[in-house]
């Protein structure tokens, strides 16, 4: 009995430490391409990019990171890219020029705008994390999470847009 009991409880330790377990993703928020963005790519192109997307999504920014050079500087998702693979890199001022360069060449990028505000949550600095969720709800107000974002921070936010308006008095 003892004997049994040893096996099925050496068994069950075996089986366990076979289990295997599901790495998190990165709490990072990464909107879908923009259909502006990927209708004007190639099929070729447009594989590459929904790639990478993926990838990023899952938290292989290495990989993402790869495929996205492969698009080249000239593909209109290489900058805003780079810049979420940075920052799943945790290279934050890295991610902020490739997003800051995104913006220079599409001012109303929204995922930009977005990897901004979560470089600037993540920093603490909330005033610019408040403009850049203004400036995806401006292109994308259905956007869900920079709503969620907004509501969830509106008491600091309506702090922030008092302090605004006494500044301008």
């Amino acid at each position: 009995m003892v004997r049994k009991t040893f096996l099925i409880f050496l068994l069950m330790i075996s089986l366990w430490s076979c289990a295997t377990t599901k790495v998190p993703i990165s709490s990072i928020h990464i909107g879908n391409l923009p259909p502006s963005i990927v209708s004007e790519l190639s099929l070729d192109e447009r594989i590459l990019a929904e790639e990478a997307w993926d990838d990023l999504k899952q938290g292989r920014g290495s990989k993402a990171e790869k495929t996205i050079t492969r698009l080249g500087m000239e593909s209109p998702i290489y900058s805003v890219g780079l810049g979420y693979v940075n920052y799943l890199m945790n290279k934050l001022q890295t991610a902020e020029r490739f997003f800051r360069k995104a913006l220079e060449d599409q001012p109303e990028l929204a995922l930009a705008h977005s990897g901004l505000a979560q470089i600037y949550q993540k920093t603490g600095q909330e005033d610019k994390a408040f403009a850049a969720l203004r400036e995806v709800l401006k292109t994308e107000p259905e956007n869900l999470w920079a709503n969620q974002q907004y509501k969830k921070n509106i008491p600091h936010f309506f702090a922030y847009d008092i302090a605004l308006v006494l500044r301008n008095d």
